[in-house]
């Protein structure tokens, strides 16, 4: 009997090792930048719709105006509108039905939006059943579409990193390595 319970137990701290190193692994390589403030060692591009969001209302006060679109309106410098403190809100994959989701949540967390202006091209005729069903980099602030954050982080720290992924931080990290080495000794 004893060593049955042994097994259970060595089987149990396995599993709860394992799944405490994949949860450590990817916060480490955090290859969406959800946990990231500095994203000096971001290889991959980060979820933008994620982070943006979250900043906002984590800053209601900051602004009043903001630019919603796609990646391509981050052309557009914000600073150049005029009596206006403007945010761009544009990331990869942004789609209309997305940033009205944004807009209702900056309002019901008091968010006092001014001005808003949006920047429409051809990406927008894309069916929208493709927008954020996987969790890639485009997955909204999951409290903006009506979900949960926890469970939503929880995916994340348990989901696997794809290889991808592995040689995109690898690499990158080889590079500011080989970078910092080169800038200490003057070369």
């Amino acid at each position: 009997m004893n060593l049955y319970r042994k097994w259970v137990f060595v089987v149990l701290a396995l599993v709860v090792f394992l799944f405490t190193c994949r949860v450590l692994i990817n916060y480490v390589i955090d290859p969406h930048g959800i946990f990231r403030n500095n994203f000096a060692y971001q290889f991959t591009e980060p979820d933008r719709d994620f982070i943006k969001t979250r900043y906002v209302t984590e800053h209601p006060d900051r602004y009043r105006c903001f630019v919603f679109g796609s990646s391509r309106i981050n052309r557009i410098d914000v600073r150049s509108i005029k009596d206006e403190n403007c945010y761009s809100m544009g990331y990869s994959g942004g789609s209309p039905s997305r940033h009205a989701s944004n807009l209702r949540y900056f309002l019901k967390k008091g968010v006092a939006v001014r001005t808003v202006l949006l920047g429409l091209d051809n990406f927008y005729h894309r069916p929208q059943s493709i927008e954020y069903h996987t969790l890639s980099y485009k997955h909204p602030y999951p409290p903006s579409i009506g979900e949960r954050v926890l469970p939503y982080y929880a995916r994340y720290l348990l989901s696997s990193v794809d290889d991808d992924e592995w040689k995109t931080f690898y690499r990158g990290c080889m590079d500011k390595w080989r970078g910092l080495e080169k800038e200490r000794h003057g070369i």
